[in-house]
């Protein structure tokens, strides 16, 4: 059993596949702020329900197409100017509490509804890719505002500190910016944009 120490960072790798559309991964970050070590069990456990209850506001937005598959967590610290894993904790199967459920035609993965996280520290913030909304939930180029209110109650739960082990874990990223690279940044709110974007280097297979 191995253990997230105060002030460690956990790599969260989750991954649906979705037929004839390759794989769509998101991945999040959160750090230890208790005053304890936590388990990896403890913290796998809360993890997932943290993401099946954030997933459970968008699942009338997301194609049925999309099957939560496994789920991968590592401990990662900044190390030689690069993000790298200093404790892998495993992979795991995923389910999610809700699923997703539109049985429209999902729109390509390019189209996804976009995430932006701020932070407090000035030039600094997060963004998420969500892949596989469905047609029902976009229409003349945007996300319909009913979508952007249940995308803004998933991000309001993932800022919500995720409880493991008796202690909290905040969500945010490990900063690259000059100056400030390697430190942690926190996401405080977030915004969801109303017209759908794809990532950049977005390929087959990969995702944020």
């Amino acid at each position: 059993m191995a253990t997230i120490d105060v002030g460690e960072i956990v790599r969260v790798s989750a991954r649906f596949k979705a037929e004839d559309a390759g794989d769509v991964i998101n991945v999040w970050r959160w750090r230890n702020d208790g005053a304890a070590a936590v388990t990896d069990t403890d913290f796998i456990a809360a993890c997932k329900a943290k993401l099946s209850a954030a997933f459970a506001f968008v699942s009338i937005d997301l194609s049925n197409r999309l099957d939560s598959f496994d789920i991968r967590f590592d401990v990662v610290a900044f190390i030689g100017g690069k993000e790298v894993v200093v404790k892998a904790l495993g992979t795991d199967t995923w389910t999610l509490s809700t699923p997703p459920g539109a049985a429209t035609d999902m729109l390509p993965a390019t189209d996804a509804v976009i995430m932006n996280f701020r932070t407090a520290t000035p030039g600094s913030y997060g963004r998420k890719f969500l892949a596989g909304l469905c047609e029902n939930s976009w229409g003349g180029g945007v996300v319909v505002s009913a979508a952007i209110g249940r995308f803004g109650q998933m991000a309001t739960e993932l800022l919500t500190a995720l409880a493991a082990g008796g202690q909290n874990f905040s969500l945010g990223a490990i900063s690259e910016k000059v100056g400030i690279a390697g430190e942690w940044v926190e996401f405080i709110s977030a915004v969801i944009n109303t017209i759908p974007g794809n990532q950049r280097r977005r390929r087959r297979n990969v995702g944020s």
